[in-house]
């Protein structure tokens, strides 16, 4: 998904491996009554041969917002794991040519 559908970018300064998260702004309807949002995780560099760089979705709400819990009690990552919510313009420039260029679609 390229870099114009997303809603925010977080940057956990290197705490975890995927130190960059992009959070999309459109929702994909599985079923009737299942709704999924897509986001994506990086490194600093996602595309070198090192480099980290996943897609996922998160159902029901968009994984920023989704909250310390879900329905069975477990813990998913909250918006201070995802970390600082950043700009465009305070992205590495490698991130930003890899969402222009949809490197990881």
């Amino acid at each position: 998904m390229r870099h114009e559908q997303a809603r925010y970018y977080y940057n956990n300064s290197g705490e975890y491996a995927d130190c960059y998260t992009v959070v999309y702004s459109h929702s994909i309807k599985l079923a009737p009554f299942h709704v999924s949002y897509p986001y994506a995780s990086m490194s600093e560099h996602p595309t070198a041969p090192n480099g980290f760089w996943q897609h996922g979705t998160q159902q029901g709400s968009p994984i920023d917002n989704w909250g310390n819990h879900n329905n069975w009690g477990m813990g998913y990552a909250s918006r201070k794991q995802l970390g600082k919510r950043v700009t465009w313009s305070l992205l590495p420039q490698e991130i930003r040519t890899a969402l222009e260029q949809g490197a990881a679609q």
